[in-house]
């Protein structure tokens, strides 16, 4: 993530609340923020404004029932926390966002996002269980490819951070298409989709 990360996140100086657009929040978010659980967090230390921002904006969307959206957040701050080279906290906030996601029914991409969470949190058991459940499933090129490529490094006990590109490029697949359109599209969806959020 880029260290301008921060910048996405708009806080009210008044009471705190933290969302993309101050105006967005509705009456629920508003209660939210003036509870004494919120106060509470808001007074919490911090290592970076930038990473709190992004936590209060996890504890809403807790509030809110919103797990998935809670996760993107929380991995926002352990995003910064690797900026500030804190990677013990970084480490830390990818077991909280994994723990957001565990038992709940997941599309295939956001199974692969747990998947690089988990690794990414040398949490090794849950990482290698989910990867062979995943490749029980037989799923199709570029899946496929991610599944093995996070599968050699969680042999690997490697939790360090790769782009898309890298782990595609690490595993040709013969039933893939030598056209790397194929591969663009499915990026391009995937980031629409984080975009629309």
């Amino acid at each position: 993530m880029p260290s301008t990360i921060g910048s996405s996140l708009q806080e009210c100086p008044h009471c705190g609340y933290v969302a993309a657009d101050l105006a967005e929040g509705d009456e629920r978010d508003r209660l939210f923020a003036q509870s004494e659980r919120y106060a509470a967090l808001c007074e919490l230390p911090q290592f970076s404004r930038r990473s709190s921002r992004f936590l209060l904006r996890a504890a809403i969307e807790l509030a809110r029932g919103d797990f998935e959206r809670a996760f993107d957040s929380t991995l926002c701050a352990a995003a910064d926390a690797d900026d500030c080279d804190l990677s013990d906290i970084a480490r830390g906030l990818r077991t909280i966002a994994g723990r957001y996601l565990a038992g709940r029914a997941l599309t295939v991409d956001l199974r692969l996002r747990l998947l690089d969470v988990l690794r990414r949190a040398s949490d090794w058991t849950a990482a290698t269980v989910l990867a062979g459940k995943m490749m029980a499933e037989n799923l199709a090129h570029p899946h496929a490819a991610i599944i093995r490529f996070q599968l050699g490094r969680i042999e690997a006990r490697d939790d360090r951070c790769y782009t898309l590109s890298q782990a595609l490029r690490s595993d040709h697949d013969p039933e893939a298409s030598n056209d790397d359109a194929e591969h663009l599209d499915h990026v391009v969806h995937v980031l629409g989709r984080l975009k629309r959020r």
